[in-house]
């Protein structure tokens, strides 16, 4: 209101300002309830003037969150109630940031509270520039300690983890359904060849383990039927060599129950498969000698079950070994009684037992065996070793032999009772010879003889007809 005193006039100018104080309560309204709605939200704001150097707004949840007033705060610089190292990491952001250089908007400081508690926050500012440099800017403050400590549990829990899978002897793997390897552990590596993790994140084991491609698709196939799987596979070494590994494997669900990864676990059996071979080609080989021996060679156990029954015995008996195995001596021969106590002896003593010249019918014939029983004690079994020779043929054999002999023998004998008698008979029929010949020679053969006889006969006084 102007007075015009030369005129003695009031003049006033009227301008309507209801829309203004209208907006000036809606303002005062919307302020109201945005700082209502700032010191509701449960993360701490402040705003500083970097032309003062200072806090020029805070929010309630900071000054709960720090443990100072607003009042404190406002007198305060940001980077006062940071930890010595954070105030590095702040000083060394605001410099590149006041000298324009790009900064991420969001960075994790660790806070001193007012009662000297540390706590972890995230920091989020929005600057503000006025003639292209940075007078203010809000800061959002997150308490994320609990986060943290959340992750660095997590953190520690999954190290565990790693460290219990680390530690196992048996390889451990995770894949997609699509073979990508997504987790694996020491283990695993060590058996397949490789030195470090990044040589195995990522690799597809159909493609790059599998010896054979296509035993992964039978092999999920099974997966897919039963929820688990177990298998025997060849897979290959960062080397190029062959590895079999025998594995146990799982489908992981996700929330949706839908199959997500596979989970297994592996050895290597490669040494055991390779011994398993040597013993079988061990036990092929013995199988073969005593297959080849011409003995009957028969074992059983404590039980008096046949755990062997070789080639000499099949032809001897008429029973194949698969009919024999598992069964008892009583069951498969019907006069086994005969010499069941030998066998029971050898069992029961622990000690060899021979016996020689056992008869045994067998199939409607008399057969004689020479047995050898060996007691068979290994790792706490027991069990009889039988070594059965047939002597069937070289008892007849001696038989005839024994025939022969008495034969020999009584023809010796008879040629030398004859030769016995033939002696003196020669020298008596010799003698008688002699005197006939002398006594009554033959005068045409032996004229000279029968004339000196007559002579000597006629000296002495003898009638020669007489003597004869």
């Amino acid at each position: 209101i102007s007075l015009i005193k030369e005129r003695e006039l009031i003049l006033g100018v009227a301008n309507d300002i209801t829309g203004l104080k209208l907006a000036q309560e809606e303002y005062q309204k919307s302020e109201a309830r945005y700082r209502e709605l700032v010191n509701e939200l449960p993360i701490g704001i402040y705003e500083i003037d970097f032309l003062q150097g200072k806090v020029v707004g805070v929010n309630e949840p900071l000054c709960q969150l720090s443990g100072y007033s607003r009042e404190e705060l406002f007198n305060m610089n940001p980077a006062n109630f940071l930890t010595e190292e954070s105030q590095q990491k702040y000083f060394h952001r605001l410099e590149k940031m006041l000298q324009g250089e790009a900064v991420p908007n969001f960075m994790e400081y660790q806070i001193v509270k007012k009662d000297a508690g540390i706590r972890d926050v995230r920091l989020n500012a929005n600057s503000r520039r006025q003639d292209g440099q940075i007078v203010s800017a809000n800061v959002v403050v997150e308490d994320i300690t609990e986060q943290k400590q959340s992750r660095e549990e997590a953190r520690k829990s999954d190290q565990r983890l790693q460290d219990i899978f680390d530690n196992m002897k048996e390889g451990y793997y995770r894949a997609e359904l699509d073979g990508k390897i997504v987790w694996t552990n020491r283990a695993a590596m060590i058996i397949a060849g490789y030195e470090s993790y990044r040589d195995v994140m990522g690799k597809n084991i159909a493609d790059d383990f599998y010896q054979n491609p296509e035993d992964r698709e039978s092999f999920l196939a099974d997966l897919m039927t039963d929820g688990t799987a177990n298998s025997e596979i060849a897979i290959k070494g960062k080397d190029g060599s062959v590895i079999v590994v025998e594995s146990n494997s799982r489908l992981i669900y996700d929330k949706e129950g839908n199959p997500a990864y596979v989970d297994g676990i592996f050895w290597d059996v490669t040494e055991r498969i390779k011994a398993e071979a040597e013993i079988e080609k061990t036990r092929s080989y013995l199988e073969s000698i005593i297959d080849s021996s011409p003995s009957a060679i028969i074992c059983y156990d404590e039980n008096k079950r046949i755990t062997q029954w070789n080639k000499t015995t099949e032809d001897l008996t008429g029973l194949f070994k698969s009919e024999a195995l598992g069964q008892t001596l009583e069951d498969i021969l019907p006069h086994y009684e005969e010499f069941a106590d030998s066998f029971d002896r050898a069992l029961r003593d622990k000690k060899h037992l021979r016996q020689e010249k056992v008869r045994f019918e067998l199939n409607d014939r008399i057969y004689f065996f020479d047995m050898m029983l060996y007691p068979l004690i290994d790792y706490g079994a027991q069990g009889v070793v039988a070594r059965i020779d047939d002597v069937t043929e070289r008892m007849r054999m001696e038989e005839t032999m024994i025939q022969t002999e008495k034969m020999m023998s009584l023809g010796g004998m008879s040629a030398g009772m004859a030769h016995e008698i033939n002696n003196p008979l020669a020298g008596i029929l010799q003698t008688a010879q002699n005197l006939m010949r002398r006594l009554d020679p033959d005068m045409e053969k032996h004229p000279n003889v029968a004339k000196t006889n007559l002579e000597l006969a006629a000296k002495c006084g003898i009638d020669p007809e007489k003597v004869k």
